[in-house]
């Protein structure tokens, strides 16, 4: 059925069962069903639209009068159902849009259970249901016949060859289509709120839980899995969106939070230690998490001769150009029209370094990483000395994860240090290269020669901000 418009024409649509008729005569709009009519509202009749299949007007039949194998009937297309709202506003997917998007195939056999005797019925390419030598439009029909005419849900009454309803495909066909049609999602991100939507559905099936409702069970399905704090949280915000479209009318924060999901937390993982391509790098959530960068900071971006503009949102995203993407190498990629850039250095703050040197700032606040065996005492004299080398490296366009021993010593020249310091520093740097470096010998002892760092670099001995 075709949604309303504002000239006065009938439209015919079936829907579960029952051909319909929308008249619209200027503000008025009706629907007809049989010799019964009753007004509707402009928003119900777009609603009852969404849920309708379209049929051609002279149609008698109702959909639940079972019409003969072999007999003509016209192409069945899917439905346009859109999915703009919670679960009873969202549009159904058909068995034709599951037919049509490969998640049940024609021939599929049905099998349902009634007084102790079961029914068998088979689904058709054109999206119906075969049973007793009938065809009919919805599962619902098809069962209701099988009853002996009591209403029955055919979703959850149909069975699977495994047993399971064929509701269960029809949440698979929500996940596959997620966030809907007319989204502002990137399609990087559009894909991974379909893939993290997939698994949550596959997760809730199996354990018997609702699809629809995955608050409580959101900790303890993503866990195990070992994601960074970055990913759960992103993970988090995309079971939120999915619970917002499908869900009740439950609300939340901002986070899935409940008395029984307290308990289901699992600390992050420890950070993996090792050479800088083991180490685990830190996200953009991480270091807005962490304050190294604010919601709304403003990323720049130079291509052919333009400058680009991106914003991070809350939820460490990066909104270019009314799009959101995961990565700041999506968002540059986006920026720099499909070249592969590495976002991280091709994005610019406010003061012209890249957004990289935000990241480094935060493996020295981070380092010697989680589950490390030093004293709390030691584990800060090596954050010190990590930032101060973090700090000196950048401001002289040194690889932050190459000290060599002449940077080292220019790092620590000039500040009074005894001998038996300098030796304790030029160990925690040696560990910082072994963890970030490539494969670099460790660091020696002190070299004869030794420069002068600026001054202007230390307030007192410590990193100015």
């Amino acid at each position: 059925m075709s949604s309303v418009s504002d000239e006065s024409v009938d439209q015919i649509g079936c829907i579960d069962g029952s051909v319909l008729r929308v008249t619209r005569h200027g503000t008025e709009v009706h629907l007809h069903i049989g010799d019964n009519t009753a007004p509707l509202s402009q928003i119900a009749a777009k609603r009852l639209s969404s849920l309708c299949v379209h049929a051609e007007p002279g149609v008698q039949a109702e959909p639940d009068t079972p019409t003969r194998p072999g007999q003509p009937s016209a192409p069945v297309t899917p439905s346009r159902w859109g999915v703009s709202g919670r679960m009873g506003e969202a549009a159904h997917p058909t068995l034709v849009d599951l037919v049509a998007g490969g998640f049940v195939n024609e021939g599929t056999v049905l099998a349902l259970r009634h007084h102790g005797a079961e029914r068998t019925a088979t689904v058709t390419a054109n999206g119906r249901i075969a049973f007793d030598g009938h065809l009919y439009d919805s599962p619902s029909g098809a069962a209701k016949v099988a009853c002996g005419g009591a209403s029955v849900n055919g979703w959850t009454a149909w069975k699977l060859s495994d047993g399971s309803p064929i509701d269960d495909r029809r949440w698979l066909f929500r996940a596959d289509a997620f966030p809907g049609e007319g989204h502002r999602y990137a399609p990087s991100t559009a894909k991974d709120m379909r893939r993290i939507a997939r698994r949550w559905v596959d997760y809730a099936r199996t354990n018997r839980l609702d699809p629809a409702e995955p608050s409580v069970e959101v900790e303890a399905f993503l866990r195990g899995h070992g994601y960074s704090e970055s990913t759960l949280s992103v993970y988090r915000n995309n079971l939120l969106n999915w619970q917002h479209l499908y869900g009740s009318d439950t609300t939340f924060d901002g986070v899935f939070t409940s008395v029984d999901a307290v308990d289901r937390v699992v600390a992050p993982s420890p950070r993996p230690t090792g050479r800088m391509g083991e180490a685990a790098d830190p996200t953009v959530a991480d270091l807005l998490g962490a304050g190294f960068i604010g919601v709304g900071t403003k990323l720049t971006l130079h291509h052919l001769g333009s400058e680009r503009t991106a914003t991070v949102t809350a939820t460490g995203q990066i909104e270019f150009e009314g799009d959101l993407y995961l990565s700041l190498s999506g968002a540059a990629m986006a920026a720099c029209e499909g070249a592969s850039t590495n976002g991280w250095t091709a994005w610019k703050l406010v003061d012209g370094s890249s957004i990289d040197t935000k990241r480094w700032l935060y493996r020295a606040d981070d380092f010697p990483g989680e589950g490390h065996r030093y004293a709390l005492s030691s584990a800060h004299e090596r954050r010190t000395i990590a930032r101060r080398w973090v700090v000196y490296a950048l401001s002289e366009q040194l690889d932050p994860a190459e000290p060599r021993e002449s940077d080292i010593e220019a790092l620590l020249d000039g500040h009074g240090y005894s001998e038996s310091t300098l030796r304790s520093y030029r160990g925690h740097l040696s560990k910082w290269r072994q963890m970030y470096g490539r494969n670099a010998p460790p660091i020696q002892s002190a070299s004869p020669t030794k420069l002068v760092t600026p001054s202007a670099l230390w307030n007192g001995g410590e990193v100015r901000a």
